[in-house]
């Protein structure tokens, strides 16, 4: 299971520091966060993208749907 948190960048860096109180940051961090579905894509920082190019035209049920190609940096592969 993969699963997303957020929690304070000094409580991080104090739960690397002491393992006491990582178990205590970790399990809350774990209550409040998104597990992410199975299947799921790729998820990426969208503000680091500095370019794109669409490369195509798809149609699906008559729908038209740009295909587009990004430098996104991954930050979590695709399950």
């Amino acid at each position: 299971m993969q699963i997303v948190i957020n929690i304070p960048e000094q409580m991080y860096i104090n739960a690397k520091a002491d393992m006491l109180c990582a178990a205590s940051v970790i399990a809350r961090a774990i209550k409040n966060g998104t597990p992410l579905p199975k299947g799921h894509g790729r998820l990426i920082d969208e503000n680091k993208i500095t370019k794109f190019e669409q490369t195509g035209l798809v149609i699906k049920d008559d729908n038209v749907i740009r295909c587009l190609v990004t430098d996104a940096p991954t930050i979590i592969d695709a399950n």
